[in-house]
C-alpha cells in the first residue's frame, strides 16, 4: 500500500512541476529569446520555445493521469 501511495505522489508531483514549467515557458517565451536576433529569427525561436512548453504541459498531464490511473488499477 505504501508503494502505491508513493507512486502516486511521485507521478503527480512530477506532473504538476512539469505543467508549471510549461505554463511558465509559454508565458515567458517572448522574453527568453535574445533581443539581438533578427526579427524573423526571434519569431522562429519564440515559436520553438512555445512548442516545447506545450510539450511540457502535455507530458505533465500524462504524468498526472498515469499517477491517478495506477492508483485506481493498483
Amino acid at each position: 500500500m505504501i508503494s502505491v501511495v508513493a507512486n502516486v505522489v511521485v507521478f503527480v508531483s512530477l506532473g504538476i512541476i512539469t505543467v508549471v514549467i510549461g505554463v511558465w515557458g509559454r508565458r515567458n517565451a517572448g522574453h527568453l529569446v535574445p533581443a539581438s536576433l533578427p526579427t524573423q529569427d526571434r519569431a522562429k525561436r519564440e515559436r520553438t520555445l512555445r512548442r516545447g512548453a506545450w510539450a511540457c504541459q502535455i507530458v505533465g498531464t500524462l504524468f498526472v493521469v498515469a499517477g491517478v490511473t495506477t492508483t485506481l488499477l493498483g
